[in-house]
């Protein structure tokens, strides 16, 4: 599977592109949230390069990282469920200024997609030790670093993340608790991280390869303190 492009990496000027009906006061409170600072000190910072060990040089075009590894972020930060995940990006401003997306936009990858790269990772830190989520994460930490800005603890915590913290939330998705998820396996031990196996058609007409299927909604959350 060919590696993407990064999704965006133009100028992004939310509330132009936006074609919902958003008022003063919404705007200001979108502005003034983590969102901002996730939107305009995060997202641009994400380099889908990192995670050219997970792809081949060929094949169809997959969905775009930069997005991708963005929602994986998000989903660690704010402690919500893939299903309320997509929810907040179909419906929250907060969620989509922090991803550079509007509401006209269909999701650029299905939960499927969004799942198999986070196993990617995870089966790529099993067999070579390196955990380039973690490689990112910490990159993103340390460019803001160099800007001299003010950090709050929310945007702190991004250097924090790592592989192992995708493994432990997709086993608390499957219904398995934080005691039987242990450690990662690496370097050939057993792999505890196979999931079911689903088919789902992607957005905007592209299709995993196992088949098709739809997107279920949740529960909106709140984020952690800006």
């Amino acid at each position: 599977m060919a590696r993407p492009e990064n999704l965006h990496d133009v100028q992004f000027n939310f509330f132009e592109d936006h074609v919902s009906l958003a008022g003063e006061r919404v705007q200001k409170a979108v502005k003034t949230s983590w969102a901002a600072s996730f939107g305009d000190r995060v997202y641009p910072k994400i380099k889908g390069s990192l995670f050219d060990p997970l792809y081949s040089t060929q094949g169809r075009p997959a969905a775009p990282t930069n997005v991708l590894v963005g929602a994986c972020i998000l989903q660690l930060l704010l402690g919500i469920s893939e299903d309320e995940l997509f929810l907040r990006m179909l419906t929250d401003l907060t969620i989509q200024y922090a991803l550079h997306r509007t509401t006209d936009e269909k999701l650029p990858f299905s939960k499927v997609t969004f799942r198999r790269f986070k196993m990617r990772m995870i089966r790529y830190y099993e067999v070579s030790g390196e955990d380039l989520f973690q490689n990112s994460c910490q990159e993103i930490l340390e460019k803001m670093k160099e800007e001299e800005k003010p950090m709050t603890r929310f945007l702190r915590r991004i250097g924090r993340l790592s592989v192992q913290d995708l493994y432990s939330q997709s086993r608390r998705e499957a219904g398995k608790s934080e005691e039987t998820a242990g450690d990662l396996p690496v370097n050939g031990q057993e792999n505890q991280s196979e999931g079911p196996e689903e088919t789902e058609t992607e957005q905007g007409g592209r299709k995993d390869e196992t088949g098709t299927g739809t997107n279920s909604g949740g529960t909106s959350g709140c984020a952690d303190d800006a």
